[in-house]
């Protein structure tokens, strides 16, 4: 085994001392060492030799080095500066040389041995005294036993000649004072056995011992203990110390080194002490036979010398001068081979080296060390081996990266393994998928089995961290990539579940804990928390149940706790439970708490209350009560209570409370008859609150009470003012004529605000239709007008109307509101028709052209389509009331009949009744004529050629004697169907000579000329001599019967006979 070494089974600890070998690539130490040696250590003027270099440069390794060459002609003594920075430095350094002197074997002249050891003794000398005085008394229970002696026999001699002793007769009190001073010793000897009973010393020991102690004659305690002890040490002054030395000088065989080592670990504060020592002892005294050498660390030094003079370095600079006689600066090693160091002293410390772990070591050490040096890799490879020791399956590499990273990992061990860059660097890489790592790194940390490291350690760190809801350390664990193994084992370990609730809901949603295993935690803490107690006392959730509850998809917990919530309510406290149902609707939603609610009854008390509380919303809650019992219940509260009441309006709507009515409208007869004005108006508005429906309280008071009270009070502010007007309004003509002239004057005039609040309220004392129907009673009453307008504009008011009642009143109500555009119809387009009971004969013209003008409404299209379907629907009889005088709404009206409605039969029945009106020859109106246009639309269904063939029959044959608007009319429909053609008379019958006289036929004709051309060209002479005749008499003078002439080639002549040859 190497002499450097100890051997432990199969490992060597090297020893960490100098070597004194330079194993530097340049040799620089082995140099210093020769210089020193050589020419330094001889020389009388360097008395100090200064070695310069910082800690860990190889100070100490250069020393050995030149103890190395002088091994023959000197002896080395190194004094520990830092071991014994504690001691007396002048005694110390002089006791330690003494004994290295004297113990050194032919280092002191012959003879002298025993001087010294004389002298050390005398040097290590101490002496020491201690003095006690100690002072006996006599104890109380000899005291008062020899009292007893002298008293008793004195009591009983005197005690019969005393006069009648003390006039005591009693023989108690007598014997008493006789045996008085016997006891008070029985009376210490008793406190004395409870005393040490008192002390457990036992019933027959405190027996024992209260009777030594009673009746010992002396108590053998200290009076006064005085203890003194003196130390005699004799402290050798500077004067003292030189001469030691001198001493020590002259009587060696060879010069002596001394080396104060260990400058760079002294503290600052021993720093100048012990420098100011050596400067003393050693630079300003020469010795033949010392020299001194001390490895120092000038920037340890300077930063001693700081504190005293600031940031100056220049001070600390001249002190190290002045001390040393010569200073070698040793620099920081550069070792070239240091990997082969290296691996040579692991071979020595493992016996059997894994070469490929040493390759793994030596990357470590390479990349994570700042310092390479020979003593830094031998301590780091001893270290490695105390770890290795501890557990042989603990690999070298994990435990080099424990080592080098110390600080780090112990600060944070699971930062260490999750954080794997901040710690490795550049190794990062190569260790960021090693599964190993995380098993290793932390069963060395804590020295526990690598298998087990993780589990045994993360498991209860996790668990540590929810129970004290550490929510940084359960985040950083849960960042792991070994977590998702051991996550839900280590929650089937908790039994105590707030925290860990409240650790879990705050995970990181990038953490590598997966899914699964935190949905299977919350399954898992949901069915342990159901299995406790669910007694709830109080009306509060707690943060971890909240967070429970967001996280679960089970309902069974908070269908428990609304349940165990609901049980908590009496009849001071409903708004307790209604917040706390809001606390868990602010948390998880409407739609979760919402739904699971179940309805539940409370009392009519808490209903009200809850009503109170949370207004239109309540049932949301699903509570109710027992509407029979509340309608009870209110019957029987104070009017003033009542009226405290804010949101009665929203008891429901389907009960009709008749009790709480009846003593509503009771109050309200009694207040008015009180004339008291405000609680009427309070009483009226609760009323109110409970009829809805339109036209409900259209009797709700006597004509009587409503002029009463507003006759009193109607310049008042209050709401109720208008609401009597609203009742005024609403009976119309019924209302007592007696009382009508009260309200003249606030119905003839307009009052926008009055108008608006009695438009919102009337319809709860008269339905809309019927208030339209009043129009005509009002409609000199401006007010009344302002009203109805009003309320065209809202759509909140709930009007309801039968809307074929009113739209046969619609030009009444038009013109008694005064209204000259479609605001009426428009209004009533709200509503939908009946048209199975609309009768369009019995609607005005002035609704029908309304309709017609604004032809999207909805009223328009169900009137259009009651039009159509009823003429549609019309046999021969019917057709022919249609067409029969011009009256009929379909007569009017029928350019707005469908065309597919337009049939041969009612065709035929046109064709008829206007035939007949022309040879009756009665006016044919123009609409009879649109008719027929519209007929002729429809050529395609049904021809009216045969309509207009029959009407130029009955024209030839003068059974219709043709009119000159009819033949206007007429003769382009003849010309468009060519219905003129080889037809006799027709220049008598139809172009009559009679009809040329109107410019407007002349007209027609020029238009229609290549046609009547023809037709005049064909026509035998006869039958056109008098047209042609006429036609050349007022040729000359009227421009138009020219163009005629030419366009149909009628020729001038002199004579007839001529124009006809």
């Amino acid at each position: 085994m190497n002499e450097n070494s100890t051997s432990i089974k199969n490992y060597n600890f090297i020893k960490n001392q100098p070597l004194g070998e330079d194993l530097f690539k340049n040799k620089s130490q082995e140099k210093t060492a020769l210089v020193i040696s050589e020419k330094i250590i001889n020389d009388p003027d360097f008395k100090i030799i200064g070695i310069d270099g910082e800690w860990g440069s190889g100070k100490s390794n250069l020393v050995r080095l030149i103890e190395k060459k002088l091994e023959t002609s000197h002896k080395f003594f190194v004094y520990d500066v830092w071991g014994h920075q504690e001691d007396e430095q002048r005694k110390s350094i002089l006791v330690e040389l003494t004994d290295f002197i004297k113990s050194e074997k032919d280092l002191l002249k012959e003879g002298n041995k025993k001087t010294w050891d004389e002298k050390l003794k005398f040097l290590l000398a101490k002496s020491k005294e201690t003095t006690t005085i100690n002072q006996p008394y006599l104890s109380v229970g000899f005291i008062f036993s020899l009292l007893s002696i002298v008293y008793i026999p004195t009591v009983n001699v005197f005690k019969d000649s005393i006069k009648d002793f003390f006039q005591i007769e009693s023989w108690f009190w007598k014997l008493v004072l006789v045996a008085f001073p016997i006891f008070i010793v029985i009376g210490i000897y008793l406190w004395n056995t409870v005393k040490y009973c008192c002390k457990k010393k036992g019933f027959w020991k405190s027996f024992r011992l209260s009777a030594e102690e009673t009746f010992q004659v002396y108590t053998n305690k200290q009076k006064e203990e005085t203890k003194i002890e003196t130390i005699s040490e004799d402290q050798p002054t500077v004067r003292d110390f030189q001469n030691w030395m001198e001493e020590i000088n002259n009587d060696l065989s060879k010069p002596i080194v001394i080396v104060f080592d260990n400058f760079d670990r002294l503290p600052k504060k021993h720093i100048l002490s012990i420098w100011s020592s050596i400067h003393i002892f050693f630079a300003e005294k020469t010795y033949s036979n010392i020299k001194v050498i001390i490895p120092f660390d000038r920037d340890h030094v300077q930063n001693a010398f700081k504190e005293f003079n600031g940031t100056d370095n220049k001070f600390g600079d001249d002190y190290v001068n002045k001390t040393f006689d010569i200073v070698f600066r040793v620099t920081k090693p550069i070792m070239s081979n240091w990997k082969e160091f290296f691996e040579d002293n692991w071979k020595k410390a493992f016996l059997n080296p894994d070469d490929e772990e040493l390759k793994l070591v030596v990357q470590v050490y390479e990349f994570l060390n700042r310092r390479i040096t020979p003593r830094e890799i031998i301590s780091f490879i001893n270290e490695i081996l105390t770890i290795k020791l501890l557990d042989d399956k603990f690999k070298e590499r994990y435990i080099a990266i424990f080592i080098l990273k110390k600080d780090e990992i112990l600060c944070d061990p699971l930062k260490a393994i999750t954080n794997l860059k901040d710690i490795l660097g550049g190794l990062y890489h190569i260790y960021s998928n090693d599964s190993e790592y995380a098993k290793q790194l932390t069963a060395i940390v804590y020295h526990i089995e690598v298998e087990k490291a993780l589990e045994l350690i993360y498991t209860q760190e996790l668990k540590d961290s929810m129970l004290k809801n550490d929510v940084d350390h359960f985040n950083e664990i849960c960042n792991s990539d070994f977590i998702n193994a051991m996550f839900y084992s280590a929650m089937l370990e908790i039994d105590n579940f707030e925290n860990p609730i409240l650790t879990l809901a705050a995970l990181n949603n990038d953490s590598n804990v997966s899914a699964t295993n935190i949905q299977q935690t919350w399954n898992l803490f949901n069915n342990r928390v159901l299995q406790l107690d669910s007694s709830i006392t109080k009306f509060q959730i707690s943060d971890w149940q909240l967070a429970l509850l967001k996280n679960i998809s089970d309902d069974k917990y908070l269908i428990r706790l609304l349940e165990n919530y609901f049980n908590l309510i009496d009849d001071s406290n409903i708004d307790k439970y209604i917040d706390l149902v809001d606390d868990l609707i602010n948390e998880l939603t409407e739609e979760i708490v919402f739904n699971k609610l179940i309805k539940r009854d409370i009392s009519n008390k808490n209903f009200i209350k809850l009503i109170e509380y949370k207004g239109e919303k309540y049932k949301e809650y699903k509570l109710s009560t027992n509407y029979n019992s509340l309608d009870q219940y209110l019957s029987k509260l104070s009017i003033e209570e009542i009226l405290k009441l804010k949101n009665t309006q929203f008891l429901a709507d389907g009960y009709d409370f008749k009790s709480y009515k009846a003593i509503l409208k009771n109050s309200l007869n009694t207040y008015i008859d009180q004339n008291n004005v405000q609680f009427s108006n309070d009483i009226l508005i609760k009323f109110k609150e409970r009829n809805k429906k339109n036209g409900n309280m259209i009797d709700f008071l006597d004509d009587s009470k409503i002029y009463s009270l507003f006759a009193n009070f109607s310049s008042s502010e209050l709401p109720i003012i208008n609401e009597l007007i609203g009742m005024r309004i609403a009976k119309g003509s019924s209302f007592h004529s007696s009382y009508v002239g009260a309200f003249a004057n606030v119905l003839n005039s307009e009052d926008e605000k009055r108008a608006d609040y009695i438009s919102n309220i009337i319809l709860n004392y008269i339905s809309y239709d019927n208030l339209l129907l009043l129009s005509k009673h009002f409609q000199n009453n401006a007010l009344y007008v302002q009203i109805i307008l009003k309320m065209f504009n809202k759509a909140d008011l709930g009007k309801t109307a039968n809307i074929n009642t009113l739209i046969n009143k619609y030009t009444e109500i038009k013109g008694s509101l005064g209204i000259v555009d479609d605001l009426l119809l428009k209004e009533f387009n709200k509503w939908e028709l009946t048209k199975d009971k609309l009768n369009v004969d019995e609607l005005s013209e002035e609704f029908i052209n309304d309709c017609l003008n604004t032809r999207e409404l909805r009223i328009t299209r169900d009137f259009l389509w009651v039009f159509n379907e009823e003429f549609k629907n019309l046999d021969s009889e019917g057709y022919k009331t249609v067409f029969n005088d011009g009256t009929d709404v379909h007569f009017k009206y029928f350019k707005y009949l469908e065309i597919d409605n337009l049939t041969q039969t009612s065709l035929d029945v046109y064709e008829s009744k206007l035939i007949e009106k022309l040879k009756s020859n009665s006016k044919i109106e123009p609409q009879r004529w649109n008719i027929l246009a519209l007929y002729e639309a429809n050529n395609s269904r049904i021809s009216i050629i045969n309509v207009l063939k029959n009407i130029l029959g009955e024209i030839l044959v003068s059974k219709i004697d043709l009119k000159l608007e009819t033949a206007k009319t007429l003769i382009p429909y003849f010309v468009k169907y060519d219905l003129l053609k080889n037809q006799n008379d027709v220049f008598r019958l139809v172009f009559k000579n009679e009809f040329l006289s109107d410019s407007e036929f002349l007209t027609l004709l020029i238009s229609n000329s290549e046609y009547i051309k023809n037709i005049y060209k064909n026509t035998i002479q006869t039958d056109k001599d008098s047209f042609r005749n006429l036609i050349n008499e007022k040729r000359e003078d009227n421009s138009e019967f020219e163009e005629l002439a030419k366009r149909i080639d009628i020729r001038k002549s002199k004579t007839t006979s001529e124009v006809e040859k």
